[in-house]
């Protein structure tokens, strides 16, 4: 009476790690900023230096309580989050955050480590200009922004050497990882096929007992 001999087919396994994601205000300022007013979109660049995910969008609080529009921008100039602020929200910093977002591509809240952005606001008419303030190690600060005009809504793209701070940002650290492109998956499945034919014919040359 022969003995069926079992093989167990390997598979891949990804495993998604889970972590104490925390939030935090990328910029703090640590002065009292001097202020300027006007019809534009101020704010900066930055690069990420890990995988974010958007929390709030801010804007510099001002004694006028008047809607201000807040985005953030990648490098082409394309809209990713965007937010309104009204003046009624805590104040952080001197800045007023709202957690009320709208994402604009299919990247959500989500931003990648490596990647340079741009955040700005307008609307208010009440910015910071060169004020002295921290940054967060999660990203690294690049430069100070300007555009002239609110209409229609734009990245700031102008540097001129000084800081600007009309919008920023407060993040949590990402705990997605990325999905594995096509090929990849390709890779992997033949590699496992493969694997099954050498077993199965390994497993036919041998003689029943």
């Amino acid at each position: 009476m022969g003995i069926k001999t079992k093989f167990l087919v390997p598979y891949v396994v990804v495993c998604v790690a889970s972590g104490n994601a925390f939030g935090f205000e990328v910029t703090t300022l640590t002065s009292t900023p001097n202020i300027v007013t006007g019809d534009y979109v101020l704010g900066y660049s930055f690069h990420t230096n890990s995988n974010l995910d958007i929390t709030a969008l801010g804007a510099l609080s001002n004694p006028y309580g008047n809607l201000r529009s807040v985005g953030l921008w990648d490098s082409q100039g394309t809209l990713l989050i965007s937010a309104t602020v009204d003046g009624s929200e805590p104040i952080t910093n001197s800045m007023n955050y709202t957690s009320t977002l709208t994402t604009h591509t299919s990247s959500g809240v989500f931003l990648k480590a490596g990647q340079d952005y741009v955040v700005g606001a307008t609307g208010g008419a009440y910015w910071a200009i060169d004020p002295t303030f921290a940054v967060d190690s999660h990203i690294t600060y690049l430069h100070g922004l300007y555009g002239s005009g609110s209409s229609p809504f734009s990245a700031p793209n102008t540097a001129n050497g000084h800081d600007y701070f009309g919008g920023s940002f407060q993040a949590e650290v990402s705990t997605v990882r990325p999905v594995p492109e096509p090929c990849t998956i390709l890779l992997a499945g033949t590699s496992v096929l493969a694997m099954c034919r050498r077993r199965l014919k390994a497993v036919r040359q041998q003689p029943w007992l």
